[in-house]
Order: structure tokens, then C-alpha cells, then sequence
């Protein structure tokens, strides 16, 4: 979010194309970021295994060298860790959409338009009309039931028809990430993605076409991965696709009695486990097992704001008058906070607050995928990304007093972020991207 507000007053004079590239390079600049920050734990990794004999088991490294053992399991902990990444910015009357793996942006529009301004409030918002709810996915699942997924990594070398039959490549859900250097720079340490001529997943972003915000429009939900697969298990019959449709529902009928957003969606997210933790305790013994776990949750729900549309235009947005930018994600806890800037040339700096020292990131900048697509058009900025990890409940107060500041006042966003089990995550990001 900080990376591509920075670039949005240069990037808005070239237009939806210059948007395009600013969304592409954050993407990229966070990723670049990460991988740099590496260096110094792979070089550990390696003197390391210096220090261990060849041609030992596992089994064996942790019976005859534990300390070793422990340490490369600590490193690996470190650079194996990734997170998906959905974002949707809204930019005067036009709505950018883009994400890596399989976290979504949803977009809830009412499918009867003929007497909209009588379900209008006076705010320029709609009650949702749930007979008359209609969903339209922006984002796009980036995992082994995408085709044109499948066709990229064929292309790359891999059996294709065994990653959709296995539903991975490697561990690995996701075909697209932030992270995850072990599927990346050493993808070559894994039989099964060994023989591929380039790094299998990747973080080059799905970036959707702009679209225009509509007078139907009800509302916009990002959610992680964890929120639609909760209602699939707690719904049996109800694929990952219809999902969208069923927790636009939930949200749609808490339109009625919730007091504010944040507590909205809150509420919607404890119905939706509420009903997952209800199949495992009634359910027959296949649901019981399916139900026995789950993922973390995370939900934001954005409602629109008609009234308060600025005048149409033809040449793409021309100022940030209507911008609006949260940063919203479950985050892990650290003794240190990242800061991300540019200097005078645009390179990409990434250094902790508590340091001095600041490295410069270098490298190619991938380009953004970009794709077009006839569905409806859009809106402000919210974020929703899935990592792991915990932070301190008074930051969280901080942050959302920020928030609502932020809104001057129009509470048109909530977020809520669930965790399976409370108390302190395991850390997965080294300290330099612990926020």
C-alpha cells in the first residue's frame, strides 16, 4: 500500500496504464524486498552444511549434530515462508483489482436496476437485496485448478496433468506468491520441480482492467482463502465458486443489524465458523474429519458510497481527491518495523526502523500480467494479505483509531481477522518484513 501510494502522483498521468505499472512494480518491489533479505541466511545454510559429513540422513543429522539440526530447521522456517497478496484500489470513480495466489476480491452488484434510488439510503449507500444478489470475482485463483496456470508451468517443463491430479506443485498450493524461496531461487533443491526451466511459482500479479464504478454497486469484499474453504466444509454442496455467493449472503443479511462495519464483518465471519465448528460437532464421520481443522480468516468488506461520486470523466482518474488507503492484514509480531521509501532515482529501498543501515534491492522488475475482461466497473484502496504471526492488541487500537480518521468520518470499511487458535504465532518472515 505505501509503495504504490508513493507511485500513484506520477503513475496518474499516464492514465489506467500508468496504474497498471504502479500496482506491477509494488508487487514486485515487496517481493524483490524479501528475497534480499535473505542473503545472509542462506549464507548461514551453507557454511553450515560445510560443518556436516555427506551422504547422512536426516534421521542421522539430528541424532549426531542436534545443533546444526536445529539451526538449518530455524533457516529453512525463515526462507520458506510466503503469503498471497489481493488488493483493490479505488481511485476516483474507478475501480483497479489485482492479486497473487488465492486470495479474493469479490464485487456484489444488484441484478435488478430498474428502481434503485428507492432502496437508496440518504447516505448514497443500498440495502442489499439478498433475492437480487449477484457476485462477480475481479481477482483470479492462482492454483492447479487454473488452466492457464496449468499451461505455464507445462511450458516450463512440468507434468502438468500430475500437479492438477496432485492439486500442488511441490507443497505448494498456490502457483503464485509472495515468498517462498524454496519454489523460487531454490526450487532446484526439489525433485519434483528440478527439471523446470524457470522458478515455478511466482509473484508477477493478475492485474484486472479498470473498471468504472455503477450505480447497482452494493458492495466489496476481500477475503483470504481460509474465509470461502470455512463455508465449502461448513456447507457441504457448496463449491469454491458458489462460496462467493454464500458469504456475500452473510454479508448482505448483516447489512440489516450490524452497528457499524467493523462489527459487521466480525459478525459475519463468526457465523461463518460458528456453522464450520457446528459440522464438526454434528456432522458424520467425513465431515468430522474434514471439519477438524481449519485456516486463518480474514475479511474486509467495503460498501459504496453513490452520492458521494465525483462527476464522470473519459481520460482516466486525474487526481487523488478520492483515494482513501488502509492497510489491513493479519500480522506477526517483532521487535522491529520495516520501513519501505524511495530515493530520487525510484530504486527500491527496504530497511528496519530500530537500523541505520539501509540496502539497496536491485534486480529486474517482472511486468504485470494484465487482462481484460467485460464485467462491471469500480473504487478506493483496502488490502488484504495472509501471513503469519500475531500483534500487540494496542497497536491493533492504534491502527484502527487511524483508520476511521482516515474515512473522515464515512465508516465504509471493516475488517476482521480470525486466527484457529490464539496466543503467539510461529514467525515465517525474517525480521525485516515483520509489521
Amino acid at each position: 500500500a505505501d509503495l504504490l501510494l508513493e507511485r500513484l502522483p506520477a503513475a496518474r498521468v499516464s492514465g489506467h496504464e500508468g496504474i497498471y505499472a504502479a500496482i506491477g512494480n509494488s508487487f514486485a518491489a515487496v517481493e524483490r524486498g524479501f528475497q534480499d533479505s535473505l542473503g545472509e541466511a542462506l549464507a548461514r545454510r551453507a557454511h553450515i552444511q560445510t560443518q556436516i559429513p555427506p551422504g547422512l540422513t536426516s534421521y542421522q543429522v539430528y541424532q549426531q549434530y542436534p545443533g546444526h539440526a536445529d539451526e538449518l530447521q530455524s533457516i529453512s522456517d525463515a526462507i520458506t515462508g510466503g503469503s498471497t497478496a489481493a488488493l483493490a484500489l479505488l481511485l476516483e470513480d474507478w475501480l483497479y483489482v489485482a492479486n497473487v495466489g488465492d486470495s479474493r476480491v469479490v464485487l456484489c452488484v444488484c441484478q435488478n436496476t430498474d428502481n434503485l434510488q428507492s432502496i437508496m439510503h440518504s447516505d448514497g449507500t443500498l440495502l442489499p437485496d439478498i433475492a437480487a444478489l449477484k457476485v462477480d470475482q475481479l481477482s483470479m485463483d492462482h492454483d492447479t485448478g487454473n488452466s492457464q496456470e496449468l499451461e505455464r508451468l507445462a511450458a516450463l517443463g512440468l507434468d502438468a496433468d500430475q500437479i492438477q491430479k496432485d492439486g500442488r506443485v511441490g507443497s505448494h498450493q498456490n502457483t503464485r506468491s509472495i515468498g517462498d524461496y524454496s519454489m523460487k531461487g531454490g526450487y532446484k533443491d526439489f525433485d519434483i520441480v528440478a527439471n523446470a526451466i524457470d522458478e515455478p511459482i511466482i509473484a508477477i500479479p493478475h492485474i484486472a482492467q479498470a473498471w468504472r464504478v455503477q450505480p447497482h454497486w452494493l458492495f466489496l469484499f476481500l477475503m483470504s482463502d481460509g474465509v470461502y474453504r470455512a463455508v465449502c466444509e461448513a456447507h457441504p454442496g457448496v463449491t469454491e465458486e458458489s462460496a462467493n455467493l454464500v458469504v456475500a449472503q452473510y454479508i448482505a443479511n448483516e447489512f440489516k443489524h450490524a452497528t457499524s462495519m467493523q462489527s459487521l464483518a466480525e459478525s459475519v465471519l463468526e457465523q461463518i465458523l460458528q456453522a464450520h465448528h457446528g459440522q464438526y460437532r454434528s456432522g458424520d464421520a467425513e465431515q468430522q474429519t474434514i471439519c477438524r481443522k481449519r485456516d486463518d480468516c480474514t475479511l474486509i468488506v467495503r460498501r459504496f458510497h453513490h452520492a458521494a461520486l465525483s462527476p464522470s470523466f473519459t481520460s482516466g482518474p486525474s487526481s487523488l481527491s478520492g483515494l482513501v488507503v488502509q492497510q489491513l492484514s493479519s500480522s506477526s509480531g517483532g521487535d522491529t518495523t520495516p520501513s519501505v521509501f524511495n530515493n530520487s532515482d525510484g530504486n527500491v529501498f527496504l530497511r528496519e526502523a530500530m537500523k541505520s543501515d539501509v540496502e539497496q534491492s536491485g534486480g529486474d522488475t517482472p511486468q504485470p500480467e494484465h487482462t481484460s475482461q467485460s464485467a462491471p466497473d469500480t473504487p478506493r484502496k483496502e488490502i488484504v494479505e495472509r501471513k503469519d504471526g500475531e500483534e500487540d492488541e494496542d497497536e491493533e487500537e492504534e491502527e484502527e483509531e487511524e483508520e476511521e480518521e482516515d474515512n473522515d468520518g464515512a465508516e465504509s470499511v471493516g475488517l476482521y481477522v480470525d486466527f484457529p487458535k490464539p496466543g503467539k504465532l510461529p514467525r515465517r518472515f525474517p525480521k525485516t518484513l515483520q509489521s
